[in-house]
């Protein structure tokens, strides 16, 4: 089954999104070889990328995260930067793990993606934010997958509002493949 990384040590499951993720990408891994990650935690869902479908020679994952504790209260979830590492560690060489900001990283990087997957901030500003920052480096034909979207908590509700704002203005760009129970968009990019 494809729900978890199949190696690393995690302090809790993040990820269980493997199968709906192969749906959309399985037919294309020979032809995906660079994708971006905006919010990382200890690294499953790049772990995940890295043993499925960045399967390629010349392969490649960058990573944006603080890696810095967050939630209600600073104990709730604090991301490790060696945890992280650990990881993803048999893939390291394919790995470039930017540590600060989504704001701050996604105005600098000039690299064409074929997957952008976007789990940053989860109010709605940072949502719209990453997803608007993120949409210039992103191939056209190449896929964007937001998750969080209708998750439970207040805080979290503001991310579907930044990304149906996205949606709404960016809609005759793109093409809406899944909207997953609520939890993830995954969009394929149809023009600049």
């Amino acid at each position: 089954m494809l729900t978890v990384p199949l190696g690393g040590n995690y302090s809790t499951s993040m990820f269980d999104h493997g199968e709906a993720w192969w749906y959309y990408l399985a037919h294309y891994s020979r032809r995906i070889t660079h994708y971006l990650e905006v919010g990382s935690f200890e690294g499953q869902s790049a772990r995940w990328m890295l043993e499925n479908v960045l399967v390629r020679n010349g392969s490649k994952a960058t990573c944006i995260d603080p890696w810095e504790p967050y939630g209600d209260s600073k104990q709730e979830l604090n991301p490790s930067w060696d945890t992280f590492h650990s990881n993803v560690k048999p893939f390291s060489d394919r790995v470039t793990a930017l540590r600060g900001t989504s704001r701050h990283w996604l105005r600098r990087l000039d690299r064409d993606f074929d997957v952008v997957y976007i789990d940053g901030g989860h109010f709605q500003y940072e949502a719209l934010e990453d997803c608007v920052l993120a949409w210039p480096l992103l191939k056209v034909g190449g896929y964007m997958i937001m998750d969080d979207v209708g998750t439970p908590t207040y805080e979290e509700r503001h991310a579907r509002l930044g990304v149906e704002s996205f949606l709404a203005t960016y809609g005759p760009k793109l093409k809406v493949l899944s909207a997953s129970g609520a939890w993830q968009v995954v969009l394929k990019k149809l023009k600049e």
